[in-house]
């Protein structure tokens, strides 16, 4: 038995531990974390970026265009933004904590730069809590 749709690591190995389903099957998530299975293994579920279930990815494919998610820019890139340091490293200011602002910051972080992020708000996020409300 397979269980899939929307089930994070938590709830499939308690579903696992209690002999209901025998594999947990995951797609968008791992569209948005790649790294997903190896930060379970590793005990780091802080770490995993969260599927927010927009449903981007797969209104792409459905207009048949290249992969894309909102929480990972990386995706379908074979890891490009990883790679691509730069020689001259620059301060950069980042304002806004939503969702894109985070992954701006995140990907000039990767680069070498020097990041500030400023949000208005106490806590970053912007809508993306609401999102996961749904």
């Amino acid at each position: 038995m397979i269980a899939a749709c929307r089930l994070d690591p938590e709830l499939g190995e308690k579903l696992l531990q209690n002999g209901d389903i025998d594999f947990v099957g995951m797609t968008r998530r791992l569209l948005a974390d790649p790294e997903l299975p190896n930060k379970v293994a590793a005990g780091k579920l802080e770490d995993i970026n969260p599927c927010t279930g927009c449903l981007y990815c797969m209104d792409v494919r459905l207009h048949i265009r290249r992969s894309r998610c909102r929480i990972n820019a990386n995706l379908g890139r074979d890891g490009n933004l990883r790679s691509n340091r730069r020689q001259k490293l620059k301060k950069v200011l980042v304002i806004g904590g939503g969702p894109a602002g985070m992954e701006a910051a995140r990907v000039a972080a990767l680069r070498g730069h020097k990041v500030t992020l400023l949000e208005q708000e106490p806590k970053t996020g912007g809508l993306l809590p609401l999102a996961g409300d749904v």
